[in-house]
């Protein structure tokens, strides 16, 4: 099923695409689809796993639930990107494929958003669906053997779109006491100002990408959880990658939990007194727009910084062959270096 006529060319686009009704709800075989698919390693797989993604693939899109059809999406479009090196017109259809399967998951959720009390009801699903498809043309140039310094601007700008009409429709929920839509969007925007925050540079070598879809779930491997991923990629070979999860603030259980690289926003990527996420995205916007005052610049440049220099940080420490896959390229490393050098990420 395609939305609507006209498909969406941007992912701001796709938030602008009909509610659609839900009529089939869940079926046993997406939910075995669906559990089969997260207890997957939260890593990229190698060519054996891109097959067994385009195995789910079906049933993870074949009804309207839209977590499903979210996972369904990342399944064709890790697919493609693994596979898409050797065969570029089979990895530019999975891409198509995954880009259908989104706008799916968007229209579905949007009609769920806006019924009584629907149990499926997420403030944040389309907006982060909408990152996802921001990043298609990425993924494309990955494929081809390059991303090009023209699609990373246009990316960026499309998320700095995203990231804009999610932060309106925040204050908005908190002017009405929403308070649960309110915090839904706000760790979407903390996630996305850190995603805009690395891709400020727009390298082509070195690209923040939103994380796989079963990366954000920990019902399996929790430890392995994150949100962004971090890519090295050298003529659309995916050669590095760093998982990343940010968090406005981080409990010592959580930070002895994850193995990723923690960002705690409000301390990494802000200044203080203007940690919320709403300043930093207006910050990051006028330093785009050329118009940034003095603090904002300050704000973006120690944002961009930072997360830069943690990255690196990160990837001095040894891998942890204990964890997932020691052939995939995300690797989960040793944190006493990155521990060290900033605050508020000691477990002790």
């Amino acid at each position: 099923m395609t939305v609507g006529v006209d498909v969406p060319q941007t992912g701001f686009d796709a938030l602008s695409i009909q509610p659609q009704e839900m009529t089939l709800g869940l079926q046993p075989e997406e939910q075995e689809a669906f559990r089969r698919y997260i207890l997957m390693h939260k890593v990229f797989v190698g060519e054996s796993g891109a097959h067994h993604l385009l195995g789910l693939h079906p049933q993870l899109s074949g009804g309207d639930v839209p977590t499903y059809l979210v996972a369904g999406g990342w399944a064709a479009a890790e697919a493609a990107v693994i596979l898409g090196g050797n065969d570029k017109e089979t990895g530019e259809q999975l891409l198509g494929i995954a880009q259908d399967a989104w706008l799916r998951a968007i229209a579905h959720q949007k009609w769920i958003n806006i019924q009584e009390r629907h149990p499926l009801e997420d403030a944040a699903l389309a907006y982060r669906t909408a990152n996802d498809i921001a990043f298609l043309p990425v993924f494309s140039e990955i494929i081809r053997g390059g991303v090009q310094n023209r699609t990373l601007a246009a990316v960026f700008a499309d998320v700095l779109n995203i990231a804009q009409m999610a932060d309106v429709n925040t204050q908005l929920a908190f002017k009405e006491g929403d308070v649960r839509v309110a915090g839904d969007l706000r760790g979407f925007s903390y996630e996305t100002n850190g995603l805009l925050a690395y891709n400020r540079r727009r390298s082509g070598k070195w690209i923040a990408i939103p994380a796989l879809s079963r990366a954000d779930n920990g019902i399996y491997h929790p430890e392995q959880t994150h949100d962004l991923v971090v890519i090295r990629q050298h003529q659309g070979e995916i050669v590095n990658a760093v998982p990343i999860e940010v968090k406005a603030t981080a409990t010592k259980q959580q930070r002895r939990r994850y193995l990723s690289l923690l960002i705690r926003s409000k301390l990494h990527l802000s200044l203080p007194g203007r940690h919320e996420p709403g300043q930093v995205l207006e910050a990051i916007t006028a330093d785009y727009e050329g118009t940034a005052t003095k603090e904002q610049r300050a704000i973006v440049t120690k944002a961009s910084e930072t997360i830069y220099d943690m990255v690196g940080d990160y990837l001095k420490g040894q891998p942890r062959h204990d964890v997932a896959s020691p052939r995939s390229v995300v690797r989960f490393r040793d944190k006493h270096l990155v521990t060290r050098r900033y605050p508020g990420l000691h477990t002790e």
